[in-house]
């Protein structure tokens, strides 16, 4: 189990985003992070990227403690924030080399690591344009490009679709699939169903701030008797049958 959590819960002034969250993402899966706006999902990846602490119970990323061990952890994870967090006025190729010089990458390897980045992600016509002039679907691949400077083995994805046309949704879902197949393990957190039903292979389901179910998709559709994650979400979120799914998974 690359990412783990075990009773995991986080307060904030009195409030519970948290409590007592259990799941778990294995070696080269993609796993999506389901609920409403205001579940617990950012939350839940801020203490995986080691920038919250745990109130109490346990978050470890490929078996060190995100509490004590983040030194560790940082160098193996490649995190995209929602808000994107890239530098407006400099160009792509310079966000890039900065990260890059971040992770104290060598000059040479930095070029070398960006042109592969630009051709990953179709980038070279844009490499000098500032990312104030970009669309928001192309800032957000270079969000994805510059989480992986550093060849992270596990991404962790904010709602990366999140306000993307569909066209411009669907690219980006294809860059999450060609990384699963260079072996990334992800965890993606979302609220837009058919999307994620696209990419991931498990997922657990939050709302306000408890894991109502989690798995293998088509092993919850086939326990709950349904035939896409929409009705598996509509299954348990909807009124009275958040229980019910606690009893059957």
């Amino acid at each position: 189990m690359l990412i783990k959590a075990i009773n995991l819960t986080r307060k904030f002034n009195g409030f519970t985003a948290l409590k007592d969250i259990n799941f778990h993402v294995e070696l080269g899966e993609v796993f999506a992070y389901l609920g409403p706006n205001g579940a617990g999902k950012t939350t839940t990846v801020n203490i995986f990227a080691t920038l919250l602490t745990p109130t109490s119970g346990k978050a470890t990323v490929a078996g060190y403690d995100v509490t004590t061990e983040g030194v560790k952890i940082r160098p193996l994870i490649g995190y995209v924030p929602e808000d994107f967090g890239l530098y407006p006025s400099l160009t792509i190729s310079e966000n890039l080399d900065f990260t890059g010089s971040l992770y104290k990458i060598s000059k040479n390897n930095r070029e070398g690591k960006i042109e592969e980045l630009f051709d990953f992600f179709d980038l070279w016509e844009k490499k000098n344009v500032p990312i104030s002039a970009l669309s928001k679907g192309t800032k957000q691949k270079v969000n994805l490009a510059r989480a992986l400077m550093h060849n992270p083995k596990i991404l962790f994805l904010d709602e990366p679709t999140s306000g993307l046309d569909p066209l411009m949704a669907k690219e980006v879902l294809n860059m999450i699939l060609k990384l699963k197949k260079e072996n990334k393990t992800i965890l993606m957190t979302t609220h837009l169903l058919a999307r994620a039903e696209k990419v991931c292979d498990s997922i657990a389901l939050i709302n306000k701030g408890e894991i109502l179910c989690e798995g293998k998709i088509s092993q919850i559709k086939t326990k709950l008797n349904t035939s896409s994650l929409e009705d598996v979400y509509f299954a348990v979120i909807g009124e009275n049958n958040d229980r019910n799914c606690r009893n059957n998974l």
